[in-house]
């Protein structure tokens, strides 16, 4: 007991510091965020004032990223005295896309807008045209992202800090209604971030480029003519991607446009420079080509009307928001579930178990369960590192192309650790697959107290030599309950008896022994929250190899039930 009270509190110990670090570092996702957010906001508590647009001219520069750049002026006044403003919004660069700044200038000559500037109070000299709108939300969309695994982790401190105290347990209804509704929002937490992102790609990107896919069926075919064409490059912590990037000049109702919009996913980007370099050598400088224009926004205009390779991503939100949609549905039909109230009573959980009168089979060995186990393994081992490899490429051609993706390679490794102990639990389970198989009999598995019966087993094959060979008869309480949104289960032994035990080798491979029920043995239950069962369970100890842990359960009738 004591070397086990000590594993437990260790482990309680490193669940805390695991839960401490995944706290820490989800929440500099939380503080990005809020950085993100405050730098593209903090221009709205500007000043708004009058202003008289005198230039905004759109120029392209090739050699440069973002290529497209704004000549601007614009003049206004702050208490009498009269400034000129040139900057379109905070920190603006340019941009990748000519289309979105030939917006902007159809809304200031077409619409009427620009006709104020925002001054900020303490700087005068400081103004923008317009808020930028993009930090912010980048900025909520990593708040809410690493605010969801700031609950994950708190909730895993939580749970290690209620492991080490035992009062804290739920036992009353009241304390389990309050764990409940913090269970309820760490729930809430994990499954929201799943949520949000195979809902915030399905709806902020699937179905957008899917309706616009079938959208631009109706555009206009129009001659064009390129202007000049480049591959783009873009550089990140998992290395560059390229882009093939077209810029060109078109006609339409009597009017001159321009626009560099390649496709509907905006050029195909990947980290392929030979694949987007073929396609700018065939659109050189000065070359006839044909584009298709929105006929309600000529501005607009494409290149390529296909979707490509891109028409299997819209496939991969699907699993996150299963994920996250069904396990907010779980968790709050879980929680409007009154079980802790029917808890309370301690007796109408326990219902005596419905005997099945049909012959028992009275042998068995568990060659089909290692089977399962090692196919669940597998399952789960391919899942989770087909998922981790993609990112793992990504980080592994970043160092290879000479870049230093630390904060991707840091990222990952506690999911490749996880990764790696999922193959070695593989493995695991094909060698114990191979340990010694037997086949147990007992004689009669529907038993009353102060019965008796007999116990019987045969090897019939496996790999590796017991050196001690042990059955024994266990009685095994059950107890399920919620804290919070996660249901716990508890397992305690109430009886224990070493029915045979050896450790001469001779006796291993078959043998017979008795099982004398005890006269006051508790009869098999089996409730919505308790169980109480009996097994029989043959342990072999296997030197170099999976110990063998086979159970075969019994039934235990009250007097008078057992099977005739």
């Amino acid at each position: 007991m004591t070397a086990r009270k000590s594993g437990e509190k260790m482990s309680r110990g490193c669940g805390m510091l695991f839960g401490i670090g995944w706290t820490a570092f989800s929440s500099i996702f939380v503080a990005v965020g809020l950085f993100a957010f405050w730098s593209g906001v903090k221009t709205r508590t500007w000043e708004e004032v009058p202003c008289k647009i005198l230039k905004f001219e759109i120029i392209d520069v090739v050699k440069e990223d973002p290529p497209f750049k704004v000549e601007l002026a614009y003049r206004y006044s702050v208490d009498g005295k009269s400034y000129t403003g040139t900057q379109l919004k905070a920190e603006f660069k340019g941009e990748e896309q000519y289309e979105d700044l030939a917006e902007i200038e159809d809304r200031i000559y077409g619409g009427g807008e620009g006709s104020v500037c925002w001054v900020n109070p303490d700087d005068p000299t400081d103004a923008v045209l317009f808020h930028g709108g993009g930090d912010s939300w980048f900025g909520l969309i990593f708040v809410a992202f690493g605010g969801g695994f700031v609950l994950i982790g708190l909730g895993l401190i939580f749970s290690a800090w209620r492991e080490g105290n035992p009062k804290k347990a739920v036992t009353e209804v009241g304390d389990g209604e309050a764990d409940g509704k913090l269970g309820g929002l760490l729930g809430c937490g994990f499954f929201g971030v799943f949520a949000a992102v195979g809902v915030g790609m399905l709806l902020g990107l699937v179905v957008p480029t899917g309706y616009r896919y079938f959208a631009v069926k109706g555009w206009v075919e129009t001659p064009a003519e390129v202007v000049w064409s480049r591959v783009r490059e873009s550089s990140g912590d998992d290395g560059p991607t390229y882009r093939a990037d077209i810029f060109y000049s078109y006609q339409f109702e009597g009017r001159s446009y321009r626009s560099n919009g390649y496709s509907l996913t905006g050029g195909g980007g990947s980290s392929g420079r030979d694949g987007k370099l073929e396609i700018v050598e065939a659109h050189p400088k000065g070359k006839a080509i044909t584009c298709y224009v929105n006929p309600k926004q000529p501005r607009e205009a494409l290149l390529n009307r296909s979707l490509g390779w891109w028409a299997l991503f819209g496939l991969f939100p699907l699993p996150f928001a299963a994920i996250g949609l069904g396990g907010l549905y779980a968790t709050f039909i879980r929680k409007e579930k009154p079980a802790g109230k029917k808890a309370k009573t301690g007796k109408s959980d326990r219902t005596p178990l419905r005997i099945d009168r049909s012959p028992p089979s009275r042998k068995g060995s568990t060659v089909g369960k290692r089977l399962l186990h090692v196919l669940g393994a597998i399952a789960i081992a391919a899942f989770w590192n087909g998922i981790t490899s993609v990112f793992v490429w990504q980080v592994f051609k970043g160092w290879r192309d000479g870049d230093s993706p630390w904060f991707l390679t840091l990222f990952m490794l506690p999911f490749v650790a996880v990764g790696i102990g999922l193959i070695i639990h593989v493995f695991y389970r094909i060698v114990a697959v191979f340990s010694p198989i037997y086949v147990v009999e007992i004689g009669d598995d529907t038993m009353s107290p102060g019965s008796r019966t007999s116990v019987s087993w045969r090897r019939r094959g496996g790999y590796g030599s017991p050196r001690r060979l042990s059955v024994w008869l266990i009685g095994r309480e059950e107890a399920t309950y919620r804290r919070g949104t996660d249901t716990t289960t508890s397992t305690e032994l109430f009886y224990e008896e070493s029915l045979f035990e050896t450790e001469v080798s001779q006796m291993m491979p078959a043998g017979r022994c008795r099982l004398d029920l005890p006269e006051d043995a508790v009869p098999t239950f089996a409730g919505k929250h308790n169980k109480l069962q009996w097994f029989v369970v043959l342990v072999a100890d296997v030197p170099r190899r999976p110990d063998v842990r086979d159970e075969y359960e019994i039934v235990v009738t009250p007097q008078g039930r057992s099977r005739s």
